[in-house]
């Protein structure tokens, strides 16, 4: 059996055990120690971040005040007023300081003018609004002020200056005012003291002066009653000769306007007969005739031609015979026959073949038997050049086919097609241009006249439908253009319109305009002086029907 261990083996495990206790309620201790310390540590370090805050926010608030202070003084910088008006942390706060300010402000105001009207001196030389800050209950940050405390003092003594130095200078002129009416009052004591000294001397004499003032006055007033009698008279009598004169200038005036009149009257029949294009010449020729209603002309794609151009044929001897062989009587819009030269026919270009070569449709024929249209006839055109166009402009009404409807923004669009130039044309319906006459208008195509009856019921309308054309017929005329008649310019293009339009199919297209006088017409107006090469388009309508 073995032997029990001694006490001496366990004594290094109780000295062990021992130190191992001792070691621990140590570390306890300090541990214990040290998280009292770092505990304490946390709540000073705390409370001076609470003491840091309460004072950094005293802080924020006195720099506000004295912001607040320096803006309304009037010495802030441009740094404090950009502060002020967008960099405010607590806008409620600020706007309770300014409330304080300017009760304390109008405060003192109300004391400084109860102590002035004690003292019965009043506020005349002071401004009420000492300090101009408004600040919108709507608004977050405050405006800067329109006027600061300086300034409002500085406005305020300049104004109690001012009212001084004027207050000076009426008192003054007051006094220099006394002083002279003084001097009069003592002036005109001393001639009234003279006299009734001279009036005690010289009685006697004043009264014989006095008495011949009077006789020599009715001898005045006598001399002007005759001069009145006779200046009467003599008025009489040129009154008697200002109204013969009077009677004889209005005759003279009369017999004058009647003679100007004649005479327009005569000036126009006189034009009326005159034909406008007598030295046109020809632009081509028919080289052949092949079918009933198909020729070959000797103008192509080198002339600028283009399908669509229409020309009016004569015959070949025309230039040597000249145009009195084609002379016609036509009747025109307003029943006189005039007389012009007719063609032989029309045609217009269908198809460009080369640069010389052009084939062309007939679209009319004056006779197919005795007057037909044969190779060698002569195509005319009175505003188409070889690879250019004279340039026009119409006005007035352009009933083409008898319908009692206006016709111009077709006219317009299809002279446009075949190269033409429209520089402009007068719209009827709103009273104006469009477009216009250039330095490069050559004609001025003058369309029909409504004409105006006693009784019509449109007849105001109409006066003034004539008097806007006047003007404008004035204004060509103005500008050195060629009056030209629908008579005289379709049948020398070759367009074909009729000509005999009744003067009631011109009264109904002038009643249109009447009725749309100002308003759209849902019409699409060509452009004039657009390129004639781009036809307009075909899904506008082409005039208002």
């Amino acid at each position: 059996m073995a032997k029990p261990a001694s006490n001496e083996a366990k004594l290094p495990v109780i000295i062990a055990m021992v130190f191992f206790i001792i070691a621990t309620l140590g570390v306890g201790i300090f541990a214990y120690t040290l998280t009292q310390d770092v505990a304490l540590a946390k709540e000073d370090a705390k409370k001076a971040n609470d003491e840091k805050a309460t004072a950094d926010k005293q802080k924020s608030q006195a720099q506000e005040e004295l912001l607040l202070y320096k803006v309304a003084v009037g010495n802030a910088t441009a740094e404090d007023n950009a502060t002020v008006q967008s960099a405010l942390k607590d806008p409620p706060g600020f706007r309770e300081k300014y409330t304080k300010l300017m009760q304390s402000i109008n405060g003192i105001l109300d004391s400084s003018k109860a102590t002035e009207a004690k003292n019965d001196i009043g506020l005349k030389g002071l401004d009420p609004v000492v300090l101009n800050w408004n600040w919108p209950a709507n608004q977050q940050n405050p405006p800067l002020p329109k006027e600061n405390l300086i300034s409002a003092a500085v406005r305020n003594v300049a104004q109690r200056q001012l009212a001084v130095r004027k207050s000076e200078q009426e008192v003054k002129a007051l006094d220099d005012a006394k002083k002279s009416l003084e001097g009069v009052v003592t002036q005109f004591n001393a001639a009234r003291a003279k006299l009734d000294e001279l009036n005690k001397q010289y009685p006697d004499d004043v009264k014989k002066e006095v008495l011949a003032a009077i006789s020599q006055f009715d001898g005045f007033k006598k001399q002007f009653e005759a001069t009145s009698n006779d200046y009467r008279k003599e008025k009489d009598k040129w009154n008697e000769s200002d109204v013969a004169k009077d009677f004889v200038n209005k005759r003279t005036m009369s017999d004058l306007e009647r003679f100007k009149e004649g005479n327009v009257r005569l000036l126009d029949q006189l034009e009326s007969n005159i034909d406008p294009f007598q030295y046109d010449k020809p632009k081509g020729k028919i080289l052949r005739r092949y079918s009933e209603n198909l020729v070959d002309v000797d103008l192509g794609s080198a002339d600028n031609l283009r399908s669509g151009q229409t020309f009016s044929i004569f015959p070949s001897d025309t230039p040597t015979r000249g145009m009195q062989a084609r002379m016609r009587s036509v009747r025109d819009s307003d029943g006189k026959t005039y007389t012009r030269p007719v063609p032989k026919g029309t045609i217009e270009v269908v198809d460009v073949l080369g640069s010389n070569l052009a084939q062309c449709r007939i679209t009319s024929e004056e006779s197919t038997i005795r007057d037909r249209i044969l190779t060698d006839d002569l195509l005319y055109n009175a505003v188409w050049n070889r690879g250019a166009s004279e340039h026009i402009v119409l006005f007035g009404i352009f009933d083409i086919d008898g319908d009692g409807r206006d016709d111009i923004q077709t006219i317009v669009q299809n002279l446009q097609k075949v190269g033409v130039a429209v520089d402009g044309y007068f719209d009827l319906s709103k009273m104006q241009w469009v477009g216009g006459i250039t330095s490069q208008t050559t004609f001025a195509v003058e369309g029909y006249y409504p004409s105006v009856s006693i009784g019509d019921g449109n007849r105001d309308g109409k006066i003034k439908i004539l008097s806007e054309l006047a003007d404008v017929k004035r204004l060509a005329k103005e500008k050195g253009l060629r009056i030209l008649r629908p008579r005289d310019f379709f049948p020398r293009i070759g367009y074909n319109a009729k000509l005999d339009i009744t003067e009631a199919a011109i009264n109904s297209a002038a009643t249109y305009y009447l009725r749309v006088s100002g308003a759209d017409t849902n019409a699409a107006p060509p452009t004039p002086g657009a390129d004639p090469a781009k036809p307009a388009d075909p899904a506008k309508p082409d005039a208002p029907k």
